[in-house]
């Protein structure tokens, strides 16, 4: 599966890594020139929610060889992709990868969201957060001609797979308590002097 994977992205890591390496060093700049002092623990929460967004736009909106003339796919039909590739697909690597990828993509985007916004953060805004992102996508995946279908379903995986990291943060949020945050960021910030 991870070969199939890469025959599709492979092309799209190395400006992936780029871009991501140069969100990291803009971020750190920007961090360090704030008015609040410089918190390695709230850096990497930043730099991994940028990251995450980062990997989901480069493998939602890489085009994939996409010819003028042909149509664009679009399916509103909700639960109906889904449905067609749960009992009529012969390939089980397509199931999994168009199913369980869709959510997995959105998972990290909506745990590190959670634990970014701290207190502000509840199951249903990072959610909709989520949702948001993933509209846009299918939008531009519709729009520009990329090779890319506009699918109901995906909106609905990925939402879940937001949910999914939201509620997985929020779970890891419970069970540490706040000495032991404390203690994680005055780790973290000795470790980085």
């Amino acid at each position: 599966m991870f070969g199939f994977l890469w025959t599709i992205f492979g092309s799209a890591v190395p400006p992936l890594v780029v871009t991501s390496i140069l969100y990291v060093l803009t971020l750190s700049f920007l961090e360090k020139k704030g008015k609040n002092p410089f918190e390695v623990s709230r850096f990497f929460l930043k730099s991994a929610l940028g990251i995450s967004t980062i990997s989901i736009l480069f493998i939602t909106m890489y085009p994939t060889g996409y010819n003028y003339g042909d149509a664009r796919v679009l399916n509103v039909e909700p639960l109906k992709g889904m449905y067609n590739l749960l009992l009529y697909s012969t390939d089980p690597n397509v199931t999994i990868s168009n199913l369980g990828l869709n959510i997995l993509l959105f998972m990290p985007f909506g745990f590190f969201l959670f634990l970014c916004l701290r207190k502000k953060a509840s199951l249903f805004k990072v959610t909709f957060y989520g949702m948001c992102l993933s509209f846009t996508v299918e939008l531009f995946q519709y729009i520009f001609p990329i090779g890319r279908s506009t699918d109901v379903d995906d909106l609905i995986l990925n939402t879940v797979g937001t949910l999914i990291g939201a509620s997985l943060a929020k779970i890891l949020n419970a069970m540490l308590s706040s000495s032991t945050k404390e203690k994680l960021g005055k780790k973290l910030n000795l470790l980085m002097k």
